[in-house]
């Protein structure tokens, strides 16, 4: 899990942290939902965490910009 470095780069920048954190059935709850929005199987599990996301993000802004992808420009993980 990332949220501990995700609340520490928040509080250093002074910015508003917000975290979302689904059990086992919040996510096996929202695959319907999803398979309708996506109109196919959902092939992406992270599909689920980001409509969450994207659900908490419209309570608070417009508009998001995220950094999908970057670990492919960053060389990926250790």
């Amino acid at each position: 899990s990332e949220l501990s470095y995700a609340a520490e780069v928040s509080r250093l920048l002074g910015t508003e942290h917000h975290e979302v954190i689904l059990g086992r059935d919040e996510f096996f709850a929202a695959l319907p939902r999803l398979v309708w929005h996506e109109d196919e199987p959902i092939t992406w599990p992270s599909s689920v965490s980001l409509y969450f996301v994207s659900r908490l993000a419209a309570q608070h802004v417009k508009v998001v910009l995220t950094g999908e992808g970057s670990d492919e420009l960053f060389g990926g993980y250790e």
